[in-house]
């Protein structure tokens, strides 16, 4: 009936709070309980909590130490409350919950499904990481914000099913989540994602839509996540960070945002888009591996303002039949065309004939490649030592 005097109540009920297994408390409880709970019930496996109200509670604790300030706000599960409890298996939330705090549960012993409580707004950091989980995960429809690494390595085997008021998913939190299995349908109204954030979910599959919501996507968002259908994203988005989209199995045409300014590399390396695409004119280079291992087909058109193509940047795209380079190129990096097999035409539009370094085209029959180039600068590529092993050179 007091919060703070949980040790009372089962000292009143003659029970040895050491031994005790399976609890369920009503009433009003604190941080002192919390601790009780964790620090004095060393055989406590089963905790039902659905009854309770948690009053508010100042400061994060573990093993006595302060962490950070807390939000003494009711009604939230603090921070590190159950952290490392390796006994607790099981565990039922309080019917009132607003928020989970960081580090709730990680390292304890829960196992089976998961099932956060409608009323829930966030769930912080690495709330749930290291623990046995090899069931359903529900996720509230009020949830606005998940924290980084909340979930990370967890083995719920289902699909996942985001709520659509999910405004903010932080890095790694969902990483090498490898039984989650379905389409991933991203929030309408999501509008930032962490590093990582669904990195190594290799169950994922479908397609994938990024929300219009969402204007950057960092590096290893979806890294290696298997998906096989097609990749749609909309001409708002910005960045996109190293490794993206890498590692999965996208198809079709890929169109590449208007806007986008930043573009990371290894984006795109080990997918299978086909078909011509065009390259935004915002961008001032090609990034390294940005499009290795793709399966593009017809041209790929350079913008004006790229003024380097990076190391590997087109490797092993063995269907690339022809690349139009732009007026302000200066270098072509080693190994950017590597193992095109299928080009047949390169069209530089500019005067000053580009730096090719070595290997830049290891793989791609130069006898069989046709290079125009502007009339007034024809002889300075023939010249050219970049451009010595080219047999066919002409003028447009």
């Amino acid at each position: 009936t007091t919060a703070g005097h949980l040790n009372d109540s089962i000292a009143a009920s003659h029970k040895d709070l050491t031994k005790v297994k399976r609890m369920k408390v009503t009433g009003t409880i604190n941080a002192r309980d919390f601790r009780i709970m964790r620090d004095s019930m060393p055989n406590l496996t089963a905790l039902n909590l659905k009854d309770v109200r948690i009053k508010g509670v100042y400061s994060y604790m573990f093993g006595g130490e302060q962490y950070w300030p807390d939000k003494a706000d009711d009604d939230v599960l603090p921070g590190f409350c159950f952290k490392d409890k390796k006994t607790l298996t099981s565990f039922v939330f309080p019917d009132v919950l607003k928020r989970i705090n960081p580090r709730v549960f990680d390292g304890a012993g829960l196992t089976g499904s998961l099932n956060i409580p409608e009323g829930v707004v966030e769930i912080g950091d690495n709330a749930f990481t290291n623990n046995d989980f090899i069931g359903v995960l529900t996720l509230p429809s009020t949830l606005k914000k998940i924290d980084a690494s909340a979930f990370s390595e967890c083995g719920f085997a289902c699909p996942l099913n985001l709520p659509d008021g999910i405004e903010e998913i932080g890095g790694s939190c969902f990483y090498n989540c490898q039984y989650l299995y379905g389409n991933l349908i991203l929030p309408s109204h999501l509008k930032k994602i962490g590093s990582s954030a669904f990195h190594g979910c290799t169950g994922l599959k479908g397609d994938l839509v990024i929300p219009k919501s969402l204007t950057v996507i960092p590096s290893c968002a979806f890294y290696n996540c298997k998906f096989e259908g097609r990749l749609q994203l909309h001409d708002g988005i910005t960045a996109i960070g190293e490794w993206a989209f890498g590692a999965n199995g996208f198809i079709g045409e890929l169109e590449l945002p208007k806007s986008l300014i930043v573009f990371g590399g290894s984006n795109f390396e080990g997918n299978y888009f086909s078909g011509s695409f065009k390259i935004p004119k915002g961008l001032l280079s090609i990034s390294s591996l940005a499009f290795s291992n793709c399966a593009f087909t017809g041209e790929a058109e350079i913008p004006e303002g790229v003024t380097c193509i990076h190391e590997w940047a087109f490797s092993n795209s063995e269907n690339l039949q022809k690349i139009i380079l732009p007026s302000g190129l200066e270098l072509i990096d080693v190994g950017a065309f590597y193992n095109c097999k299928s080009l047949r035409v390169i069209e530089c539009k500019s005067t000053i004939p580009p730096v090719v370094n070595d290997r830049a085209f290891n793989g791609v029959p130069l006898e069989d490649l046709t290079v125009i180039v502007p009339g007034s600068a024809l002889n300075d590529y023939k010249s050219s030592e970049s451009w010595s092993g080219f047999k066919h050179i002409i003028a447009k």
